[in-house]
């Protein structure tokens, strides 16, 4: 099954075809306006989607491209993610309430405009309870109401439709690694998301300004109690990543800056695009 990946991410939109031998046929990554398209309130851009649709119609036509699946992968922005306890031998009214109660002490006015779902954390170990038992995620039902237009405007079906933050810890599993951390580094907020033996365990966020202004916590942050078995971090994002890692030397920790491309045929095929940055692609990887 050959499959196009589209990531929306900061000002670029990025394409990314693999054919059933895991070869990739075309990359390719425009500037398109911000990721707040996807925010809009209180009415939904139709000039906007409209426009996007275009974009992605006209690419695929341009390369010749007939996917039988598209995914699509969103900015972490788009989504109000977070870890909090969760008492689970409460009624589930009561922790639907919780929830609710949770993200609308982050948006009292609009909170009932957002949709949530919630997973549970394995947790095994003390120092594990105070970070929370429970990962939150809230989005903007636009988004919904969004890609539905997108799909009746283009006639795409959309398979599969999730955060870059999230899809990009899914693509170092499915590389064999088990105890880890993904570092998303983009120019107004930085993601950071803990895995043991293969199972998403935390997340914290820096956001209203870039990594420099947050470079102390983010130190602390990838030392946190609990995660020492996870000595690997591997950095993605928009920025430059060498310069991340070298900001963060003192950190007892391997810093990786891989190239998504390699693991596949055809690794070279992206070279004759100055702009693109390898590791910017990672997240679209996380659903190839």
């Amino acid at each position: 099954m050959n499959k196009i990946i589209i990531g929306y991410s900061g000002k670029y939109l990025k394409f990314l075809h693999i054919n059933n031998d895991k070869t990739i046929s075309f990359v390719d990554q425009q500037e398109y306006i911000d990721v707040g398209v996807f925010f809009q309130e209180p009415k939904i851009n139709h000039k906007r989607i409209n426009e996007l649709s275009s974009i992605i119609l006209t690419v695929f036509k341009k390369n010749n491209i007939i996917p039988s699946t598209v995914n699509i992968v969103l900015d972490s922005k788009l989504a109000f993610i977070n870890i909090i306890p969760v008492d689970f031998t409460d009624e589930i009214e009561n922790i639907n309430s919780s929830l609710i109660w949770e993200l609308s002490n982050f948006f009292p006015d609009t909170y009932k405009n957002f949709k949530i779902s919630y997973q549970k954390i394995a947790a095994n170990k003390d120092e594990y309870h105070c970070l929370g038992n429970t990962l939150i995620i809230a989005y903007h039902k636009n988004i919904s109401e969004i890609t539905r237009r997108l799909s009746e405007l283009s006639g795409i079906k959309f398979t599969n439709i999730n955060f870059d933050c999230f899809t990009a810890g899914k693509f170092y599993i499915t590389k064999g690694e088990k105890d880890f951390i993904t570092l998303g580094i983009k120019h107004d907020r930085t993601d950071i998301c803990y895995y043991l033996n293969g199972e998403f365990r935390n997340y914290a966020c820096f956001f209203e300004g870039n990594f420099n202004n947050h470079i102390n916590d983010i130190r602390k942050s990838l030392e946190l109690n609990g995660f020492g078995d996870a000595k690997k971090v591997f950095v993605y994002g928009e920025e430059d990543a060498s310069g991340i890692c070298d900001k963060l030397r003192n950190v007892n920790k391997d810093f990786n800056v891989s190239n998504p491309f390699g693991y596949y045929s055809n690794d070279n095929i992206y070279s004759d695009l100055s702009p693109l940055t390898p590791h910017s692609f990672t997240p679209l990887f996380g659903l190839a």
